[in-house]
């Protein structure tokens, strides 16, 4: 079927496309959703004239440099996979009036999900800034931590304990009102230590909504 331009082969249980597959060089439009695959040939690359690739809902952890190359492709779906990154030669790709879809990649980190979800205009751009820093590298050793909790759980206390080193003399009878912000260096004496932003945030309901506010994407839940 060399001439084929068009296959549809969703909720199949495939776990990979066959050799022959990729002899499909007139293929245009390729849905493999909801399937179990997951590794993508290098020999995608030889599907030159594929303008829309569906691979949501598989078992995808990676993705082949080769997937650059495909110049005609205005329309790539990877939502709901295990890919940790994306190749910097996705950036090859057109990115005006492409249509990218990466969300439910959990375990993405190169680039950030969100970065990702942005479109692909802001991966080309993470990737650019990447490039230009390669260079001069810094490696930020700040890390945030956000205390959540039931009003007068002792909140505050941990915060102050953490900061001062040692637990308040008093404990405080006013509860936080909204958010309040401490600095944490285990060694001080370290000038290249790790340094963490404590931000406590009040545990009365009124306040619940200003919590999501301070959290992150791949957030460590304790």
């Amino acid at each position: 079927m060399k001439k084929l331009v068009g296959l549809r082969v969703m909720k199949n249980m495939l776990k990979a496309f066959p050799k022959e597959f990729y002899e499909l060089e007139s293929l245009r439009k390729l849905a493999a959703s909801d399937n179990e695959i997951s590794v993508l040939s290098p020999n995608i690359i030889r599907l030159k004239s594929l303008e829309i690739l569906r691979l949501n809902s598989n078992n995808l952890k990676q993705l082949p440099k080769e997937i650059g190359n495909l110049s005609n492709l205005k329309y790539l779906d990877l939502s709901d996979n295990l890919l940790t990154s994306i190749p910097e030669e996705i950036t090859k790709l057109s990115s005006k009036d492409f249509g990218f879809h990466i969300e439910g990649n959990y375990n993405l980190q190169v680039p950030p999900l969100g970065v990702c979800q942005c479109g692909l205009e802001s991966v080309f751009a993470f990737y650019e800034s990447k490039r230009a820093d390669d260079s001069n590298c810094i490696h930020s050793k700040r890390l945030k931590v956000v205390l959540l909790g039931e009003s007068g759980a002792g909140k505050s206390s941990l915060a102050y304990a953490l900061e001062h080193g040692r637990a308040p003399n008093i404990l405080p009878d006013d509860h936080t009102v909204g958010i309040e912000f401490f600095s944490w260096k285990p060694n001080p004496e370290d000038p290249n230590g790790v340094k963490f932003e404590i931000v406590d945030c009040a545990g009365q309901r009124r306040y619940h909504l200003t919590h999501p506010f301070f959290l992150s994407e791949g957030k460590l839940l304790c």
